[in-house]
């Protein structure tokens, strides 16, 4: 998330920039020039992203015996 953060500078449109402009509802307590620093805070904001499972699977695998 770190990478992104510094990585992702480029200013909103409304901001003088070319990137697409950030929603303008939400619960952003800051005023992101860019993307990167949106993703950062709801990055924070979320916990720092627990991990979640997607998908579980369970199988059976047969052994043969000689």
């Amino acid at each position: 998330m770190d990478f992104l953060a510094h990585k992702d500078t480029e200013p909103t449109v409304s901001n003088g920039g070319h990137a697409r402009d950030l929603p303008t509802t939400g619960s952003m307590t800051s005023n992101p020039q860019h993307w990167g620093e949106a993703l950062q805070e709801i990055y924070k904001v979320s916990g720092n992203g627990p991990a979640i499972q997607f998908a579980r699977k369970k199988t059976t695998i047969k052994l043969i015996s000689e």
